[in-house]
């Protein structure tokens, strides 16, 4: 947060998980949250595997984001908050040290170079679609 002149310079968006109440001057950078899932069914999965997510975000840090499967039904998730933009993801397991997602080119947004996913992140939190590891969404 910024003062200046009786001015406070910060997120003004009540959607946003950095909402600054005091803020009277939005300040471009809100950050929504953006829910990532994967259905692990089927992966193998051992007892000490973490599935992580692997984005332009994190700039594909490794273990940086962890998803977690609190129930133990094989559906992994993770929120993260987020500004505004276009963004490329994969899942791996255990950072890259284990299985990394082969993204089919159905749903793949860089034209088969490095077969990410991806979305574009508009002023609201997003739930990205459930699907399989390896996996397009359903329509």
């Amino acid at each position: 947060m910024q003062k200046t002149e009786g001015v406070v310079v910060g997120c003004t968006d009540t959607d946003a998980v950095n909402y600054d109440e005091t803020a009277t001057m939005d300040d471009g950078n809100c950050q929504y949250a953006v829910t990532f899932q994967v259905d692990m069914t089927g992966v193998g999965l051992g007892p000490t595997d973490v599935v992580t997510l692997q984005s332009t975000f994190n700039v594909w840090c490794g273990d940086c984001n962890p998803l977690t499967d609190t129930n133990g039904d094989d559906i992994w998730e993770g929120t993260f908050p987020l500004t505004v933009g276009t963004y490329e993801y994969k899942y791996t397991t255990n950072g890259w040290n284990g299985v990394v997602e082969d993204v089919p080119l159905a749903c793949d947004v860089t034209g088969g170079q490095y077969k990410n996913r991806g979305f574009t992140l508009g002023p609201e939190p997003l739930v990205l679609p459930l699907h399989a590891f390896g996996v397009c969404p359903s329509p």
